[in-house]
């Protein structure tokens, strides 16, 4: 990309008020499309001022918006529209009727991939759909699993007693599958997004404590004194922020699986006394292992490992690739059947942090 181009897209974004994350995807999409034009012998001089003349750049943004991936779709037609005639003032008879052309061109193929209001599934939707049905029976087979490798309530007490490493082995086998577990838990009874990933476990007095800029932007999973378990979002710890933080009090089922899990986290991390290790401490909900020791859980896991963490279990126990976007989808197709009250789709929708219409255009899945 010319230092021309680079200049102009620059100004582009500049008037957006991008996020630095979308930012950067948007000039990686530029660079991508400038890339393929060059390879295609289309002198890019200045990329915009030739558009509207030259057939080979059309039918080379037609590529880009017949892309398999929708998300990757969107965006550039987002992005090459805006290329074409930022300037208003400047918009003449060629860019109207290629804007007509493209955008005709670009719903068609978004009707054709998704059907009317995106209810339709994808391919790769219907290729890595599964029921909601079967991820419960998905957890009914861990859970009975778990049951017996006798990691329960009494994990502690019986590892205090133990004199082999018998509870210890099984713990270190287990550990990671069984944070699975804990997210698949979770995502059975709420469509959440990415930001579980990040959760940090805290008691309620050391969270009232923090500045307000990190309660704002960060997710704890407050501890109580009944050993129950609240989920506190911070008003900017989602992608579209909230415009207040958002609480879930949590199950007591889900709460005693958590706990579990916390005492396999404690005992991995002071075998000789795991008490040690504060229940309430400012540790990460999910862990990812270190390449020099598999078991020092020095950090948790980003959104992105998170994800890859879901997916990748998902494939070895379904041989199916269901990524955090897509059991929201199964969760809210199944959440949403037969006839629900005004009120409870708002509810659901404060909880995925959006609106019903979006709920139901977006996430509500058929044959």
């Amino acid at each position: 990309m010319n230092d021309h181009n680079t200049k102009y897209i620059n100004n582009i974004l500049d008037q957006k008020n991008l996020s630095a994350r979308t930012r950067k995807a948007h000039i990686l999409k530029y660079t991508r499309i400038v890339t393929f034009l060059k390879k295609n012998n289309i002198l890019l001089i200045n990329f915009h001022k030739i558009i509207l003349l030259n057939p080979n750049v059309i039918s080379s943004i037609k590529y880009f918006i017949s892309l398999q991936s929708l998300a990757s779709r969107d965006t550039y037609v987002s992005l090459l529209t805006t290329i074409i005639a930022p300037d208003k003032r400047n918009i003449d008879k060629n860019y109207i009727e290629l804007k007509e052309q493209l955008t005709n061109y670009f719903y068609k193929l978004r009707t054709d991939y998704r059907g009317k209001d995106g209810q339709k599934k994808s391919k790769t939707q219907k290729d890595n759909w599964i029921s909601y049905d079967k991820l419960v029976q998905l957890n009914k087979k861990l859970t009975k699993q778990y049951k017996q490798f006798k990691l329960n309530r009494s994990l502690l007490s019986n590892y205090s007693k133990s004199k082999t490493d018998f509870y210890k082995n099984i713990i270190e086998k287990s550990f990671f599958d069984y944070s699975f577990y804990v997210a698949l838990n979770i995502h059975l009874k709420y469509p959440l997004r990415l930001e579980i990933g990040d959760c940090i476990i805290c008691s309620s007095s050391d969270r009232q404590h923090l500045p307000e800029e990190e309660k704002n932007n960060n997710v704890y999973l407050v501890n109580s004194k009944k050993k129950k378990k609240t989920l506190y979002m911070g008003k900017n710890s989602r992608k579209n922020k909230m415009k207040k933080h958002f609480e879930l009090e949590l199950p007591v089922d889900l709460c005693n699986i958590i706990n579990v899990y916390i005492t396999m986290r404690n005992i991995l991390m002071n075998p000789t006394d795991p008490t040690k290790i504060k229940h309430d401490a400012f540790l990460p909900l999910f862990f990812q292992s270190t390449k020099k020791d598999k078991f020092a859980l020095s950090s948790g896991l980003n959104k992105n490992n998170y994800s890859k963490m879901l997916s990748r279990n998902f494939v070895k126990h379904l041989n199916k690739n269901i990524s955090a976007t897509l059991i929201r989808q199964i969760t809210v197709s199944h959440f949403r059947k037969g006839e629900k009250s005004e009120k409870e789709k708002q509810e659901l929708a404060i909880l995925m942090n959006n609106s019903v219409e979006v709920q139901t255009k977006h996430y509500l899945k058929f044959d």
